[in-house]
């Protein structure tokens, strides 16, 4: 019997097994990237075996109650060769059919991980997958199997007080407390809590400056608060949960004092910072608010102002005394980096691992004085920054800079 064959059949079979397979995998990490694993990536891959296995026996049995069903669409040379039906029953009864099921099963229980995903959004693919190919022939295994496991766990609501008790006091800071042998050396799961500190410099700014500067962070301190609260009293998981703070350096603060030549006070810049806070929160709001007073501090550079936003953030200004300190903006940013980087993180008397951990997740957001923004955006910007750990970014006022180190 002569067989009426295209010899292009094999290479468009290829061909057709090489675009579905590359597709699944382009589709499949962008649904891992985009935090939708679940629904686009588990569910369809636990899917696949037990689909493709229904839809072949309903084809079959179709082809044997008519042996012209889908001939036009697969020649008879292409199709499977279907067996009887008493065959089938008989496979299913006595040929340890249930041994197929036991398999499935045992997948499924080894790819459990990826139906509970917490990897960042916009992850690197190094980090989504084992290796960054996948298998053609077996797709979904392949799927499945590369995915990697995501070991870091997440914070309970109970570790957030852990924060709070580790910064210390404040308002007495000594450099006097080190690290020594007696300190856990554990990673915590707080450790790996996002922490921004947004940074910025002031001198002469107006009042419409200060109020785009303070209502952003405002914003800010609302959105952290509606995230810890949820978090703590709700128990709801956050993956975008971050601590906030804000850190203002005011250059040249201090002028003669009206009342003694050889005192000094705080000039009309600083003033204005103070008084616009209200206003400004009560925009933010909606509706009228006083915040309370902050706590003075002298410092061996001048001063600091720290007040307690609605939203529990802390807001504290570093009152720079030209006398005392180098005064001008790139020594103000020299010294919100040392004060941040070195004071607040690498004196705390926690382990070197520890440290290391909180450094990775510390992010500085440097600001102009007169800068607006959402913190949405601010979150979008911690993703593209934790996907590619070379690269910085500043934001001004109409403007976007990435540095790559």
């Amino acid at each position: 019997t002569t067989i009426q064959s295209n010899d292009l059949t094999p290479i468009y079979v290829l061909l057709i097994n090489m675009c579905g397979c590359y597709f699944a995998y382009i589709f499949g990490k962008f649904a891992c990237k985009i935090m939708i694993q679940g629904f686009s990536y588990a569910f369809p891959v636990n899917l696949t075996i037990p689909v493709s296995i229904s839809l072949l026996i309903a084809a079959c049995g179709l082809r044997n109650g008519d042996p012209c069903f889908f001939y036009d669409t697969i020649p008879s040379y292409l199709f499977f060769e279907s067996p009887p039906e008493y065959f089938l029953n008989d496979f299913i009864s006595h040929q340890h059919a249930w041994a197929w099921l036991l398999w499935l099963l045992s997948q499924t229980w080894i790819t459990l991980h990826i139906w509970t995903p917490k990897c960042e959004r916009l992850a690197r693919t190094e980090k989504l997958f084992v290796i960054p190919m996948y298998d053609g022939v077996l797709i979904d295994q392949s799927l499945a199997m590369n995915r990697r496991r995501d070991d870091e766990a997440n914070v309970k609501p109970e570790e957030l007080d852990e924060i709070q008790k580790e910064k210390g006091d404040e308002y007495y800071e000594t450099i006097s407390n080190h690290t020594d042998g007696s300190t856990p050396k554990t990673v915590k799961n707080s450790d790996h809590i996002t922490r921004i500190y947004a940074c910025t410099t002031m001198w002469h700014e107006n009042k419409e400056e200060m109020m785009e500067f303070l209502k952003s962070i405002l914003r800010m301190d609302e959105d952290q608060s509606a995230r810890r609260v949820a978090q703590k009293y709700l128990r709801v998981v956050d993956p975008d949960y971050y601590e906030f703070e804000t850190q203002i350096f005011f250059d040249d603060a201090f002028e003669i004092s009206d009342v003694c030549d050889d005192d000094t006070q705080v000039n009309r810049f600083v003033k204005l910072l103070v008084d616009t806070l209200d206003e400004a929160a009560s925009e933010v709001h909606q509706t009228n608010i006083k915040i309370r007073a902050p706590k003075k501090i002298p410092t061996p550079y001048g001063g600091r102002l720290v007040w307690t936003l609605p939203g529990k953030t802390k807001m504290i200004a570093h009152l720079k005394d030209k006398m005392k300190i180098r005064h001008r903006k790139r020594w103000s940013q020299v010294m919100y980096m040392y004060y941040l980087l070195g004071h607040k993180l690498m004196e705390i008397p926690i382990s070197v691992d520890r440290k290391a951990v909180i450094a990775e997740n510390t992010y500085l957001l440097t600001l102009d004085g007169d800068i607006d923004f959402q913190p949405s955006a601010v979150t979008l910007l911690i993703d593209l920054m934790k996907k590619n750990k070379n690269l910085g970014k500043k934001i001004r006022k109409s403007k976007v800079y990435y540095l790559q180190f």
